[in-house]
């Protein structure tokens, strides 16, 4: 980096870069390797318990997406029926449409 002769703070970034990325790297041929050393079953549910999270919350995005589309499809009165019936909307408390004239 001396040859190049990058500015101290632009130095300091790409040390702190590699070393998150080489941790990072790290970490992972870790994992790798506790896998591929514990039978398919046991690596399957350690699999499933280390994304359960991110599943839960791919279907909850999934859900509100289709919330929206159905409201989008809707009139408005039928959107503003909708809202009434269902206490909550994309888990924020629905509040009634009010226009001023």
């Amino acid at each position: 980096m001396e040859n190049v002769d990058l500015p101290p703070n632009l130095r300091k970034e790409i040390r702190e870069y590699f070393q998150t990325i080489l941790l990072t790297m790290q970490q992972q041929n870790e994992l790798d390797a506790f896998i591929k050393n514990i039978s398919p079953s046991l690596a399957l549910k350690v699999r499933g318990h280390m994304f359960a999270s991110v599943l839960k919350e791919r279907n909850l995005i999934i859900k509100q997406t289709q919330q929206i589309i159905i409201k989008s499809s809707m009139g408005i009165p039928e959107a503003i029926e909708a809202d009434k019936n269902n206490s909550s909307f994309l888990g924020a408390p629905s509040s009634p449409l009010t226009i001023d004239a």
